[in-house]
């Protein structure tokens, strides 16, 4: 690196050196992690995130992550005669907005007419996947089927429609049908491992977005994967997994760089080349637990690796105050667009404030989210997982993003909160009495919330007048009634978007019996052998639970049978003992509820002016 640190102002945006040593600079790709270090693959200056090199090609600019200056993650400390390695490894990164020249930029130089144009497609080539190699072929074959999570106009016209589909394989690859610009193709890789990169093109052809995806074949022979380490804890909420890992293998830092990918999968579930059912997990490390115990013979070091996936990294990031409004024309700025709908502002926060979409597939569940239009509609909270939440809560039905166990970004709905008649009958697996070893769970006739008020948007891209003033269309509703309950709390809610009167009365007439059930969410737990690998916090479907007569609880006349519930987490223990590894799981999971609508209120009511009748 030749840039000369003296009077060197940060934060910096480029990082200028002296000449390549090893490699080739035009095969870097947008991502990549940059490590800045005293000496070839070390990162004790610093780690940043390789963009672009200077248009000006053949130059020796790059540009990188705005940086300041320090020696962590996404900051460089520039000293001269130092080294850059670039490594083709990918993380999810936060893309930091800035304000120059009385203008907003996002990730240092790009400017608000991209907001404007034709959105940049989705490329959703699917989740990255692992396996041993066939013994006869010595290869591993995986299929790729990028129409199966492919944006199309029913799903959200707010955002382009893949075009242009080119795949691009290691060069020892071996295409065994499609081609590499079809959807779907499928692919045979000698043993290691690699990333496959998918890139799409929007509808005018003027943005193209690319998506990275692992791929390890794993040769028994020679095996670069390791068997030699105790899951501690392994945990699926609403946002995502997390990953705690007890490591007894020497991992230093300098090999393995913090922030490395990991990939956990299981050998007893049938290899399929499509499928990812046998992946446990996709994720980064996050951080370390560290705990040295001095004993008489010896100092034991007990260190554990925590992991986060795509949705769980999102909470790390931080979020930025915005506000979006919907423009007929053009926008001149960020805050305008003639895209504003849920699934659009959703997307803008994960494309433009991270990198979670070149990693990871993001796609609307049930295709509803882009008809959720607004006028105008601010978002403030801590991290862009919020922001996210926030919004997708904004709906009614309420719906919310997810990181399934394959580390698939979806927004899904909360299924409770959907009119009874359209809920999906999916069932993804059913529990019965052959399954379980103990199910607690708590029930009270006491009611929770005494009442409910909520207001609520229409959906709509305008302004209605109200005495030559612009308004926007406000309706409201009450849950149970306009009668105070015999629940201690009162729930004021705002901002809600809705398509009329009647969905949001039912939305919640619906939370209002949600939250006040009897029956508090059950614990379940079962030997992990015993579930379908398809069960999944992240899937919008049912879980059937059946507690048969014998078993019923002496509160119970009978038992429960097929009854409907979600699962809102999923907790793995791992038993490791002389004979081999036991793993049990405990399914957080809650009965589904309903409710009767809730009452309408009129806001502004006609009232006569005074003195008259």
């Amino acid at each position: 690196m030749n840039q000369n640190p003296a009077g060197l102002v940060y934060p910096q945006p480029t990082l200028q050196f002296d000449t390549v040593t090893v490699g080739n600079v035009t095969l870097l790709k947008e991502s990549m992690t940059v490590l800045i270090g005293s000496a070839p693959d070390k990162n004790d200056y610093g780690t940043l995130r390789y963009r672009y090199m200077d248009p000006d090609f053949p130059t020796t600019q790059m540009h990188v992550n705005s940086y300041s200056q320090g020696a962590g993650i996404g900051e460089a400390n520039i000293v001269d005669n130092s080294y850059i390695t670039v490594l083709e490894d990918y993380r999810v990164w936060a893309k930091i907005p800035s304000m120059s020249g009385g203008a907003m930029w996002k990730d240092d130089d790009i400017g608000s007419l991209l907001n404007n144009g034709k959105p940049a497609a989705v490329p959703n080539g699917g989740p990255g996947t692992a396996g041993t190699i066939d013994p006869v072929t010595g290869r591993l074959e995986v299929a790729f089927d990028a129409q199966s999570w492919i944006h199309d106009l029913a799903m959200s016209p707010a955002v382009s429609v893949p075009q242009n589909f080119i795949w691009e394989f290691p060069g020892t690859a071996l295409v065994v049908s499609g081609s590499i610009t079809t959807p779907t193709v499928t692919v045979r890789f000698l043993p290691g491992f690699y990333y496959v990169y998918l890139t799409v093109h929007n509808w005018g052809l003027n943005h193209s977005e690319t998506q990275k995806i692992p791929i390890f074949a794993r040769d028994p022979a020679n095996d670069l994967s390791t068997t030699k380490f105790k899951i501690t804890s392994h945990t699926q909420d609403s946002i995502g997994q997390e990953l705690i890992i007890d490591l007894p293998n020497d991992l230093p830092r300098t090999t393995y760089y913090d922030g490395f990918l990991i990939m956990l999968w299981d050998d007893d579930v049938v290899y399929v080349p499509l499928m990812r059912r046998h992946m446990l997990f996709i994720g980064w490390h996050q951080s370390d637990e560290v705990n040295l115990s001095a004993e008489a013979t010896a100092t034991f070091d007990d260190t554990k690796l925590r992991f986060y996936d795509a949705g769980k990294r999102l909470t790390t990031l931080p979020g930025f105050t915005m506000v979006m409004e919907y423009a007929a024309t053009v926008g001149t700025d960020w805050a305008e667009s003639q895209f504003a709908n849920i699934l659009y502002y959703i997307w803008f926060l994960l494309h433009f404030h991270s990198t979670v979409l070149e990693v990871a597939d993001f796609y609307d569940y049930t295709h509803s989210l882009a008809v959720f239009d607004f006028t105008v509609l601010g978002s403030d909270k801590q991290n862009v997982s919020a922001q996210i939440q926030e919004l997708a809560a904004r709906v009614s039905p309420d719906y919310r993003m997810v990181c399934n166990r394959r580390g698939q970004l979806k927004m899904i709905p909360d299924l409770s909160l959907i009119n009874t008649i359209d809920r999906p009958t999916a069932v993804m697996d059913g529990i019965t009495d052959s399954m379980w070893t103990s199910i607690t769970w708590s029930y009270s006739h006491q009611p929770k919330i005494g009442q409910i008020q909520t207001k609520s948007l229409i959906s709509s891209h305008g302004y209605v007048m109200v005495d030559d003033i612009e308004t926007l269309t406000v309706i409201a509703c009450v849950a149970a009634s306009t009668q105070y309950g015999q629940g201690e709390q009162l729930i004021e809610t705002g901002e809600m978007i809705t398509f009329n009167a009647y969905d949001l009365q039912v939305t919640e007439g619906h939370r209002f019996a949600k939250l006040n059930r009897p029956y508090e969410p059950f614990t379940i737990t079962m030997p992990y052998t015993l579930l379908d690998p398809d069960v999944d916090v992240g899937e919008a479907k049912w879980l059937h639970l059946t507690i048969g007569d014998a078993f019923h609880p002496i509160r119970e006349a009978t038992g429960f049978s097929q009854l409907r519930g979600v699962v809102t987490e999923l907790n793995i223990q791992y038993d490791y003992t002389d004979t081999g590894l036991t793993r049990t799981i405990t399914i957080t999971w809650e009965m589904e509820t309903s409710g009767y609508p809730a009452i309408e209120v009129i806001l502004w009511p006609d009232v006569p002016e005074e003195g008259t009748v």
